[in-house]
C-alpha cells in the first residue's frame, strides 16, 4: 500500500519537527506540560499507525518488537507508572522508525531526500546555538561562576550534540552522493563540529572519533574517508583563532573531568558499581533476572545513595530495570539486525563505491550507538531516530538490490526455457 503525502512528510521531517519542539520546550512553554504530552502522544500514535498499516514485518524485526513488548510489561510493575511510561514512549518511537524507514526508503534517491533533512538539521542546530548564546537563553550545563565564561545551549544539549555526532559520521556519504554542494556541506559540518567541541561533552566527541575510525577501518576505500577528513581538519585549524578563547574557558570549566582519577567521583562510575553489585548479589533472583522499576530508577537503586539521580548508562538502566534477561535481550535484538545486514551484504550482486560507502556508514552508525549508550540514550528521541532511519534505509536499499537481482535471474531462467 502506497503511503499518503502527509504520512511521508511526517516521516521525513520528524526529526526537524521534534528538534523544534525540544528547542522550544522550557523556553516557549514549560517542560512536561501539555505540549509535551500532545507531541509525544501524537507521534506514538503515528508510528504505531504506520507500523500496522504500511510495515511488512520481516523476521529480523521480530526480536526488536518482542523486546519492547517485554519492557511494556515491566513498566506496569513500576511504582511510578506515568514516569516509566513517558520514557518508554520516547524510547519506543525512535525504535519503530527503523522498520518504518525500511518500508519508506527504497533507493538512493529517497536516501538523498533524507540526507537533505540532515543538512537542514545542521542549519537549525547552528541557528539555535547562535541565538541562545547571543540572547543568553536557557541553560549553561558546564559553566562555573569563577571562570567568567558561560556557554548557553538553550534547551538543546544531549539531543542536539549526539544528533550532530551521527550526522558528522554520515557526512562523508552525504558528500559522496551530493558532490554539487560538497564545499558548503563541509563548511556547515565544520561549524557544527566547532559548536560540539565548545560544549566539551566527552561522549559526543568520543562518538565522532570512534565513528570515523569505524568508517576507515571497515571501508575498502579508505582513501576517500581520509580525504574527507583532511579538509575538515584544515578548516578547524584555520578557524581556530575564532573559537580558541571560548574553548579554553570551557576546558577550564570542565578541568575536573580531565584529571587522572576523575572517574572516582564520576556519577556513571558510581552508579555502575551500585547497580552491578545489587543485581549480581542475587539477593532477589527474580529482580536479578527480570529487574525492577523499569525507567524509574531515581531513588530506587543502590539503596538511594545517589538520591534522586536517575541511572544514566543504558546498560545499567536495562540491568536494573529489566534484569540480566533484559540486557541480554537488548544485545540479542541488535545482533539480529547486524546479522541481517551482513547476510544482505554478502548476497549483493555487485559492490561498487556507493555500496562500499553505505556498508562502512551502516557499521559506523551501528557501533557508535553503543558508545553513546554509556552516556544514556533511552528517552532521547532525535538522535536515536537518526540512527534508526539511517540503519533502516541502508538495510532496505541492500534488500531491494538483492530482490531485483533475484527477479532478473528468474526472468533470465524463464527466457532460457
Amino acid at each position: 500500500m502506497k503511503p499518503t503525502k502527509i504520512t511521508l512528510f511526517l516521516f521525513y521531517y520528524f526529526i526537524i519537527i521534534y528538534f523544534i519542539y525540544v528547542a522550544l520546550s522550557g523556553i516557549a512553554f514549560p517542560k512536561k506540560s501539555y505540549p509535551s504530552y500532545i507531541i509525544n502522544g501524537f507521534f506514538l500514535i503515528y508510528t504505531i499507525y504506520v507500523t500496522l498499516r504500511y510495515v511488512e514485518i520481516k523476521r529480523f524485526m521480530i526480536p526488536m518488537y518482542l523486546f519492547f513488548i517485554y519492557l511494556l510489561i515491566l513498566i506496569f510493575f513500576s511504582s511510578d507508572f506515568f514516569n516509566s511510561a513517558q520514557t518508554y514512549i520516547k524510547t519506543l518511537i525512535p525504535a519503530l522508525f527503523l522498520p518504518i524507514s525500511f518500508t519508506f526508503i527504497k533507493d538512493i534517491n529517497q536516501l538523498k531526500k533524507f540526507n537533505k533533512i540532515l543538512i537542514l538539521f545542521l542549519c537549525l542546530y547552528l541557528i539555535n546555538f547562535i541565538l541562545t548564546n547571543f540572547f543568553k537563553i536557557g541553560s549553561t550545563p558546564y559553566s562555573r561562576l569563577d571562570s567568567g565564561f558561560s556557554l548557553y545551549v538553550g534547551n538543546v544539549f544531549t539531543e542536539g550534540l549526539n544528533s550532530i555526532a551521527y550526522i558528522l559520521v554520515i557526512l562523508p556519504l552525504i558528500l559522496y552522493l551530493d558532490k554539487k554542494n560538497k564545499k558548503f556541506f563541509i563548511f556547515l559540518g565544520v561549524l557544527a563540529l566547532i559548536a560540539l567541541l565548545l560544549n566539551l561533552k566527552r561522549i559526543s566527541i568520543i562518538a565522532i572519533f570512534s565513528g570515523y575510525f569505524f568508517l576507515v577501518f571497515f571501508s575498502k576505500r579508505k582513501s576517500y574517508f581520509i580525504k574527507s577528513i583532511v579538509p575538515i581538519i584544515l578548516l578547524l585549524f584555520i578557524l581556530y583563532p575564532f573559537y580558541k578563547e571560548p574553548l579554553q574557558y570551557q576546558f577550564m570549566n570542565r578541568s575536573d573531568r580531565f584529571t587522572e582519577d576523575f572517574y572516582e567521583n564520576e556519577g556513571r562510575y558510581i552508579e555502575t558499581k551500585l547497580v552491578w553489585d545489587e543485581v549480581f548479589s542475587f539477593n532477589s533472583v527474580q529482580q536479578s533476572f527480570f529487574g525492577k522499576e523499569m525507567f524509574n530508577s531515581a531513588g530506587n537503586y543502590g539503596g538511594g545513595i545517589l538520591g534522586e539521580r536517575g541511572i544514566h548508562v543504558d546498560y545499567n538502566s536495562l540491568l536494573f530495570g529489566a534484569g540480566i534477561f533484559g540486557l541480554l535481550f537488548y544485545f540479542y535484538y541488535n545482533l539480529i539486525i547486524l546479522k541481517y545486514f551482513l547476510r544482505l551484504k554478502k548476497k549483493l550482486p555487485y559492490k561498487d563505491n556507493t555500496i562500499n560507502m553505505m556498508n562502512a556508514t551502516f557499521i559506523a552508525v551501528f557501533l557508535m550507538s553503543f558508545i553513546i549508550s554509556f552516556s544514556g540514550s533511552f528517552g532521547a528521541v532525535t538522535f536515536n531516530t537518526i540512527r534508526s532511519i539511517y540503519l533502516g534505509a541502508i538495510l532496505s536499499i541492500f534488500n531491494n538490490i538483492k530482490v531485483k537481482d533475484n527477479l532478473n535471474k528468474n526472468s533470465n531462467l524463464c527466457l532460457e526455457k
